[in-house]
């Protein structure tokens, strides 16, 4: 018998699923077989059915082209039919693939059409290219999906072309084509007879037609009395499908008349809404004046807008506009006589009411439905409309005093990207579970039409596991299903890039992303130390790209279109390509580093590498295996093969790269390659294959979401929108209802025959499957339903529509329930619970922590303050949350010394960046990152730091004494072969430049040295130790030592108690001093910044100290001045500050040194780059330190430097720093003099004359 179960509700569905299988049980060793449409539907039922009874066993799913395959064969003549339908979408695909090649297609001018699809030159009778080949293959790929939809939904033509009636399109094409011009009807013929002769080609290959296949079967059971029903399953459960074609109904029907068939249904309605048409078509036959299929009349606006208040019978609208695909299946399955069993529960009340008609007769029971309606939610209210056929529209017109009802059960939210739609929703989950005790993140569902766009976002917002939640997390743990496995498993991405490594650039990212891979650092013995290791050691080889110069000749010569030129203008240029930056050249110049020199030496014009020292070797030895194991598989991949040995050559490269440790990632690549042989076998295809059919077969398998994986595993599950897996829970979440893209559409073929006839009853589209499941999530949601779209473009901040459907619904809400939505009804007002909640642009908004659904994320709540004079004050009743940050403890700091020793360097370090080297010295916390950025495109322009070093080196060249230089061509060669410079034609030209201005700058600096009358005597520039003795127990008996009441002093009274311990009794400053007659010399080859300033004020301070000790005021008693040279290379002019006779130097010494020491304890904000800012600045306050703070005219703004932001997020205020700042630098730019800019210009032309 065939038993037909609809209900409104998944769960009743269930419940009579298990009582059937206790009441009539099947024997002990049988199993009950269910057919489920997705894995996500079976993990449901399977879950919930052993909650019910303890234990789920014996239960055998399967999908429903897989077993009604299994039982034709069963029914047809097992020993003729093979288990694997060779007419199957992945075995037709190679099988077309075959015939599209073959002489009697390209032989017959009818297949000239599909030809045109894949071959470039159909005049030529020289082999295929792989570019062909691909087209092919992928034309067959169109092909064999199509011959599977007609098979299904139009199997009458599938038969005509068996008989051989490729002619007869109009016997075919019952109806007309979409539109009448004759050109378009011409080429649906044309398409009709190359597609009816492809498949009537596909069918002499077999001894069967899958249409007579399934006739035979439904005749056998019809007709064979004698059949033995040993081979069918002695139960059938149908559970969860609402899409089914009719040529399986009719063989489920015909197989219902020899066992038990139960279907069981979602149907939304108890009323029979078979007739139910949506506004549109009711309006068109309203003005057409006949029924409701006549053609649509056209009418003005002004007559569409009056005809909304028209009675029309449409029912419920939601039910009309989005349930036409339910509405079909129920019309096919009311055609068989089954035995109907309605289990449907009212929306408004807990209790289960069954309900078999919409007509209510009894006063009593109409008073308490319509209590119960008035204490139920709007979520309710909406699904039993739907439920019971009913429009609150009508009811909102018939009692116009109806206050609106408004409750949180429906949220419609708007924001500005998929960002803020993820984030938004986090805070309204908050929000529920916060409300709700009993709510736990299992019983939340979140749609969205391709999860894979959202997925980012999601792991970026939510956490991922319960193992990553710490107690100042918010506990919503989530995991993501139907993501594909190219972007799920980061094994199977870097396998498909390896799959096009015969074209790879060999970028050396490329290659440092594949030693991160867990797989291959097993393989290979190696760990994330060797991986910085060996980054860094390709950055000092510069390496880029390139395997070696052929190599890097090939790609450019693909890149040029040369490859096949005989005749080619940049023939010339290509033969001039050197193997600069290649790995051939980093590897080789590391190799021999190791094996000849202990320093850098030049050897057969290579700078040699002595990086790689003891066991080192051992790691420089496989990295070499790898890129020569890669360089193998390159050249072999290139081969076209046969599946099997395809497998052969790809499981092999597997196990030479990757170690298989259970690798999830692995078990999907292998599945995928021997998918491929299996298909091939059984399409019976031995071609060979080219690499680009492969790479494109294993992509698109890899792009697969795999439906069961990650769903519904105790965690808010995120999924994509797919059909029949309509599962109830308490909460549902769709995201990305956005005009366009929701409900999808599919392009399509313009070969596809079935776009071009008319529909008929149960075919199949992705629009309508779109909208019922967006009827299907309302009528699931038991809670609250939350909607969310992106209302605003994020650009310029205009209106975005939301999708039709949401639009649909929100018009429902405003009409009939009254909802103050905007441009829906008359009376729109300002922000209310059942407006559509529109979220502000940016996470940091104030507006985000305010209102109903606040923000608990503190983070971002920091940044909305920063800057702000009100930044104290409370948003949402919670205390300001202070910055923290880690401090040394006592026992970690060093012990009261007596004496100590710093070098000048280590305090220059600590002004550069006081809170750096903090975090690094004290904490050992590194937040900048420690790998070396890799770059794949070699330099085509200099980098500032590399030509700097360059034009240094120069310059002591050409100051250093005759008889002491190195040779000058040396340093070029050196930094040529360095790789740090562009392999241009003009980067000699550049480099001459570097030189003469390192010349100029260098007579510069001699003739301001020189003696008078001896400008062209030899400078003796070698630097010579300056050490400095302070005492300590100075700094506490001076007025540094007063602790600060008002903010205007150096120290407060906790950080004078801090240094106590902490300062030496005697402290001992190293320096390196370039002396030159009566001056002490720093020049660099760059422009003056404040750290150079520094560094310079430094020296004389240590020197003005020196001359007043007796150990060292001999040797420097003559230096009256600290100079400092600098050339501006934008400007090409030279420039020369000084300090001389500094105001209590010891003092300002001691009070650096004091701040040295503090800053072993706490971060401090007195970078000597704010401190430049300050002095230029006339005016500094807030606004001024807020605009440096967050300029974004610089490459990083100031605020954002990591370390910078890990102590200070928010812009500090700026009396807290600026009292410390003037303290420590103002005395540095009060002493700073400058020489005159008539006397540099002068200088510097009588140095180039």
């Amino acid at each position: 018998m065939f038993y037909l179960y609809p209900a409104n509700k998944m769960e009743n569905l269930l419940v009579l699923l298990d009582k059937i299988q206790q009441l009539s049980p099947l024997p002990v060793f049988a199993q009950d077989t269910v057919i489920v449409q997705n894995a996500g539907m079976q993990h449901w039922l399977n879950m919930s059915l052993a909650k019910q009874r303890g234990i789920s066993m014996n239960m055998r799913y399967a999908l429903p082209s897989q077993f009604l395959w299994h039982l034709i064969r069963s029914l047809a003549s097992e020993q003729d039919v093979p288990e694997q339908s060779p007419f199957s979408r992945e075995v037709m695909t190679w099988r077309i693939d075959t015939l599209l090649a073959s002489a009697k297609v390209l032989k017959d001018d009818s297949f000239n059409v599909a030809s045109d699809y894949w071959r470039e030159n159909q005049a030529t009778e020289q082999a295929f290219t792989e570019t062909e080949q691909l087209k092919r293959y992928q034309l067959a790929c169109q092909l064999a999906d199509l011959y599977e939809q007609y098979l299904i939904f139009r199997p009458e033509w599938i038969h005509a072309w068996h008989q051989g009636e490729f002619n007869a399109y109009d016997q075919v094409n019952s109806a007309s084509t979409t539109d009448n011009q004759a050109d378009q009807k011409l080429a649906a013929q044309s398409n009709a007879i190359w597609q009816g002769k492809l498949w009537h080609l596909l069918v002499q290959e077999q001894s069967y037609d899958p249409q007579e296949l399934v006739e035979l079967a439904i005749k056998n059971l019809h007709h064979s009395e004698n059949l033995s029903v040993q081979a069918l399953p002695e139960r059938i459960s149908f559970f969860g499908i609402n899409a089914m074609a009719p040529l399986w109904l009719e063989f489920i029907n015909a197989l219902s008349q020899k066992i038990d068939v139960h279907f069981f249904h979602l149907n939304p309605c108890y009323a029979y809404w078979g007739d139910v048409v949506t506004e549109k078509n009711a309006i068109e036959a309203w003005l057409k004046g006949t029924d409701f299929s006549a053609p649509a009349q056209e009418h003005t606006d002004d007559q569409a807008s009056d005809l909304a208040d028209i009675n029309l019978p449409v029912g419920n609208p939601l039910l009309a506009n989005l349930g036409q695909q339910g509405r079909e299946f129920m019309a096919l399955l009311y055609q068989y006589s089954t035995i109907n069993i309605e289990v449907f529960e009212s929306a408004l009340s807990d209790l289960a009411n069954a309900a078999s008609s919409s007509t209510v007769t009894d006063t009593a029971t109409e008073a308490n439905h319509a209590l119960q309606r008035s204490q139920a939610n709007v979520l309710a209210c909406v699904q039993q409309d739907i439920l019971s056929l009913s429009d609150a529209r009508q009811q909102q017109i018939n009692s116009a005093q109806e206050p609106a009802k408004i409750d949180g059960s429906i949220i419609i939210t708007s924001a500005h990207s998929a960002l803020r739609e993820v984030q938004g929703l986090h805070d309204w989950l908050l929000h529920q579970f916060n409300q709700d005790p009993s709510l736990t993140p299992k019983d939340v569902l979140v749609m969205c039409p391709q999860v894979e766009q959202y997925a980012p976002y999601v792991n970026a917002v939510f956490t991922r596991g319960w193992q990553d939640i710490g107690d100042e997390v918010p506990p919503l743990p989530c995991s993501i299903a139907d993501r594909v496995s190219k972007d799920a498993e980061p094994l199977v991405a870097a396998f498909a890039q390896l799959l096009s490594l015969p074209d790879s650039r060999f970028q050396v990212s490329s290659l440092i992303a594949l030693l991160r891979l867990p797989a291959m650092q097993a393989r290979f013995a190696i760990n994330l130390d060797d991986i910085e290791k060996i980054t860094q050691w390709l950055d000092i080889a510069a390496v880029h790209w390139g395997l070696d110069q052929a190599h890097k000749q090939q790609v450019l010569a693909q890149s040029h279109g040369a490859i096949t030129s005989n005749v080619d203008p940049t023939r010339a240029e290509l033969d001039n390509v050197s193997d600069s930056f290649t790995w051939q050249q980093g590897l080789s110049r590391l190799m021999r580093g190791f094996a000849f020199a202990d320093h850098s030496v030049i050897y057969q014009n290579q700078l040699l590498l002595p990086t790689i020292e003891g066991s080192d070797s051992e790691l420089l030895g496989k990295l070499m295996l790898i890129i020569e194991q890669l360089q193998l598989s390159a050249v072999n991949m290139a081969k076209a093969r046969s599946a099997q040995q395809w497998q052969l050559f790809l499981f092999e490269l597997l196990a030479q790269l990757f170690d298989d440790d259970n690798d999830n990632g692995l078990a999907i690549i292998r599945r995928a390659i021997e998918s491929l042989v299996e298909y091939c076998q059984h399409a019976n295809y031995s071609q060979h294959i080219s690499l680009a059919v492969i790479r494109d077969f294993l992509n698109s398998h890899f792009s697969q979401p795999d439906p069961g994986r990650q769903f519904m595993v105790g965690q808010v599950t995120f999924c994509s929108m797919l059909p029949m897996r309509s599962i109830p829970f308490k909460i549902i979440a769709v995201l990305g209802l956005n005009d366009g893209e929701f409900p999808r559409q599919r392009q399509p073929l313009s070969f596809d025959l079935m776009t071009t006839t008319a529909a008929k009853l149960g075919d199949r589209s992705r629009r309508g499957d779109d909208r019922y499941l967006f009827l299907e999530a309302i009528i699931s949601a038991r809670q609250a339903l939350y909607l969310s779209y992106q209302g605003k473009n994020i650009n310029n901040n205009k209106d975005r529509q939301p999708s039709l459907v949401l639009k649909e619904l929100m018009e429902y809400l405003a009409r009939g329930y009254g909802w103050p939505l905007l441009g829906l009804n008359q009376t729109p007002t300002a922000c209310s619970a059942n407006q559509v909640r529109q979220l502000p642009m940016q996470a940091f908004s104030e507006h985000n922590y305010r209102g109903a659904f606040a923000s608990f994320d503190a983070n971002w709540l920091n940044l909305a303050r920063a800057g702000k004079s009100e930044a104290n004050h409370d948003i949402k009743g919670q205390a300001q949350p202070q910055t923290q940050y880690p401090n040394a403890s006592r026992e970690e700091q060093a012990a009261v010394k007596e004496q100590d020793n710093l070098l000048s360097s280590e305090l220059i370090r600590f002004y550069q960046h006081p809170s750096r080297y903090y975090a690094q010295q004290v904490l050992n916390l590194y937040l900048d990152s420690r790998d070396t950025l890799i770059n794949d495109v070699e330099p085509f322009v200099p980098n500032r730091l590399d030509s700097y070093l360059l034009r240094q080196d120069l310059l002591n060249y050409y100051l250093a004494p005759e008889q002491s230089r190195q040779s000058c061509e040396d340093i070029l060669l050196t930094a040529r072969l360095a790789g740090s410079l562009p392999d241009l034609p003009s980067t000699d030209a550049l480099i001459a430049g570097w030189q003469a201005d390192s010349e100029t700058f260098s007579q510069f600096i001699r003739r301001e040295l020189a003696q008078p009358g001896a400008e062209n005597a030899a400078l003796s520039l070698q630097p010579i130790d300056c050490r400095v003795s302070l005492n300590l127990a100075d700094f506490w008996s001076s007025n540094l030592a007063q602790p600060s009441t008002d903010g205007t002093t150096l120290f407060s009274a906790e950080q004078l108690a801090w240094l106590k311990p902490l300062l030496p009794k005697t402290l001992t400053l190293h320096t390196k001093l370039t002396l030159v007659h009566n001056k002490a010399v720093l020049y660099r080859s760059s422009s003056a910044k404040a750290k150079d300033l520094f560094s310079l004020y430094l020296q004389q301070l240590m020197v003005q100290v020196a001359q007043t000790q007796a150990k060292s005021a001999e040797v420097f008693v003559d230096i009256s001045a600290s100079h400092g040279y600098y050339f501006d290379t934008k400007s090409q002019t030279p420039s020369e500050v000084y300090f001389t006779d500094i105001d209590d130097a010891k003092g300002q010494l001691l009070r650096l040194v004091a701040m040295f020491y503090l800053g072993q304890g706490q971060p401090l904000l007195l970078n000597a780059e704010l401190a430049e800012k300050v002095q230029k600045s006339k005016v500094f306050e807030q606004a001024q330190l807020q605009q440096f703070w967050t300029d974004s005219n610089s490459f990083q703004t100031f605020g954002a430097e990591p370390y910078i932001n890990y102590f200070w997020p928010q812009c500090p205020d700026y009396q807290d720093i600026t009292p410390k700042l003037f303290s420590i630098y103002q005395p540095m730019f009060a002493a700073l003099k400058t020489v005159k800019a008539a006397a540099k210009t002068s200088a510097n032309s009588g140095a180039k004359a």
